[in-house]
């Protein structure tokens, strides 16, 4: 029982850890295309 309720746990803690990332990785390119595109305008 405790294992089981442990698995499922370590499970539910994945999820939101990989759900997270891809946030965090969306939110980093996002600034990333802003700066580029903010660089392009500057020297154009």
């Amino acid at each position: 029982m405790y294992i089981a309720t442990t698995i499922r746990r370590y499970r539910a803690v994945k999820e939101v850890a990989k759900i997270k990332m891809c946030v965090g990785i969306t939110a980093y390119y996002q600034v990333m295309l802003i700066c580029q595109v903010r660089v392009i305008l500057v020297f154009s």
